[in-house]
């Protein structure tokens, strides 16, 4: 990276362009480039509108000579793989991933989603190893910790919430094509069905 700063510079603070913005840059040798840490002497245990944290990034937009709060449809944050935008979380708390994903539909997504809740669960048995290790080969979850460290003292596992998301997906047009040929067996037309599970919401 020495064509961006010097061997020995750690990290850089400055405005990027004519816009004004803060620029924070960190470089490394290692894997951690830019590191922030909060340590509260309170914490917060809420979930409302004007909850606090150890750590809390604000976004708001111009207003005249002032600022105000950003609109619904608004970016308030944005991470990015270099230029490639990949999370934004909107200004009424929406949240967007990048919307390319793999296609499950080859595999059985209601069993895979069986096996994710009971291997993740707290209250459910965890399936055969060989259900795992597909878990792990697709991706639905990360390699378990062999032991917490100080940095991270949990050992749970992580899950992909891109690659769940594409599995609910999958599972629920899995489901419906299982109630269409159920339907048929019936003698049911796609519409009768759809006017029955209409009826059916209406009354839950």
């Amino acid at each position: 990276m020495t064509s961006y700063a010097d061997t020995d510079v750690a990290g850089s603070v400055a405005q990027d362009g004519a816009s004004g913005a803060l620029r924070i840059v960190g470089f490394s040798e290692s894997t951690n480039a830019l590191w922030g840490i909060g340590c509260a002497a309170t914490v917060d245990t809420t979930e409302a509108a004007g909850s606090a944290g150890a750590v809390r990034f604000s976004g708001y937009v111009q207003s005249g000579t002032g600022i105000t709060t950003m609109a619904a449809d608004d970016n308030v944050f944005v991470v990015r793989n270099a230029a490639g935008t990949k999370f934004i979380i909107k200004g009424d708390g929406d949240l967007y991933i990048d919307g390319t994903y793999e296609n499950f539909d080859i595999e059985d997504d209601i069993q895979l989603l069986q096996d994710l809740n009971n291997h993740l669960g707290t209250n459910a048995k965890s399936p055969s190893d060989a259900r795992v290790k597909k878990l792990r080969d697709k991706k639905f979850i990360g390699m378990k910790p062999t032991k917490s460290t100080a940095e991270d003292p949990e050992t749970h596992e992580m899950m992909s919430m891109k690659k769940t998301k594409a599995l609910h997906i999958g599972a629920t047009i899995q489901l419906y094509k299982m109630l269409k040929g159920v339907a048929k067996e019936l003698g049911m037309t796609e519409t009768q069905l759809k006017a029955l599970a209409q009826e059916i919401s209406e009354e839950v």
